[in-house]
């Protein structure tokens, strides 16, 4: 039970804790919502309906290996929590285009950046995006994921429409996932949107608000993410 007597909140829908003053980078936190349903997505599915098409079916694929890959990490309870970062880090390497959601969501100020700047923005990203979901690992309660249907947006993109499903509700909350092909043939997802609330905007958004509270400032946002980061890995109970 929550405080208060009220029903306990799935993972998806639990609140963020309280790291102090750089808690304001993401207020309530529609990304712990992604983040929390991401993990959900990596820890169970179940039986998915096939889709047609040049680049759906390749792409329901693609999702349907990243969740089954996470499988054997979320089951090791062996790992210890470095390994488990490690083992992650490279899991999101191998699905999701980092780097290119890491520009998108840095918007306009991408192009003020300077070169270390940049460099450091994205390892900062990357590191704030995996200790977010390994914070997580450990909330699993039940929930399964159910791939629905993927669809073309184009000759290189696709979305797969997915479904969670709550051991305590009967509202399925919905997650969609957005695959594209570069010219190599290589694929990466680009997108998670959770509800209607796409991942990448949310990122964009924060950041966006973040940079505004330090007069538009790159090296702002940097401490930003650094506090952020370090507050996530005091959490997990790793060192600076």
């Amino acid at each position: 039970m929550e405080p208060g007597g009220g029903e306990k909140r799935p993972l998806c829908m639990r609140k963020q804790r309280d790291y102090g003053e750089e808690r304001r980078l993401l207020p309530v936190t529609r990304r712990r919502v992604v983040v929390g349903l991401i993990g959900i997505a990596l820890l169970m599915r179940s039986g998915s309906v096939r889709a047609a098409g040049e680049m759906a079916e390749p792409a329901r694929k693609w999702v349907e290996s990243f969740i089954d890959d996470g499988l054997g990490l979320l089951r090791d309870r062996a790992s210890s929590t470095d390994q488990q970062v490690g083992r992650f880090r490279q899991l999101l390497h191998s699905y999701f285009a980092l780097d290119a959601i890491g520009r998108w969501a840095l918007g306009r100020y991408w192009r003020q950046a300077t070169d270390s700047e940049r460099q450091e923005y994205l390892q900062l990203f990357e590191d704030f995006v995996v200790y977010g979901y390994v914070e997580r690992f450990s909330e699993y309660s039940g929930e399964t994921i159910r791939i629905v249907r993927a669809v073309d947006n184009s000759d290189d993109s696709a979305m797969v429409y997915s479904q969670v499903e709550r051991a305590n509700s009967n509202q399925p909350v919905s997650v969609n996932w957005r695959v594209s092909r570069d010219s190599s043939g290589t694929m990466r997802m680009t997108d998670v949107v959770i509800e209607n609330v796409s991942l990448s905007q949310t990122y964009r958004s924060d950041f966006a608000s973040a940079m505004q509270q330090h007069d538009g400032s790159i090296a702002g946002l940097l401490t930003v993410l650094r506090q952020r980061i370090d507050a996530q890995k005091a959490q997990l109970g790793l060192g600076k």
